[in-house]
């Protein structure tokens, strides 16, 4: 019998999202990434996570 173990995702925290390689990567700025998971509430994020919560962000209309 085999058993499997569950792999959980590595976390990151704000300020490891908030480099300017990340805001390349992810085509936005720095500040928007910061003010994107600071609204979202936690302190660490998955990399899958904090792309999501960015890339709503960054969708989102400016009044």
């Amino acid at each position: 019998m085999t058993t499997m173990t569950k792999q959980t995702a590595a976390t990151y925290t704000i300020e490891e999202f908030a480099t300017e390689h990340m805001a390349k990567r992810w085509q936005t700025g720095v500040d928007l990434i910061v003010a994107a998971l600071k609204t979202a509430g936690k302190t660490a994020y998955t990399e899958e996570q904090a792309k999501k919560i960015v890339e709503t962000l960054k969708r989102k209309e400016v009044l």
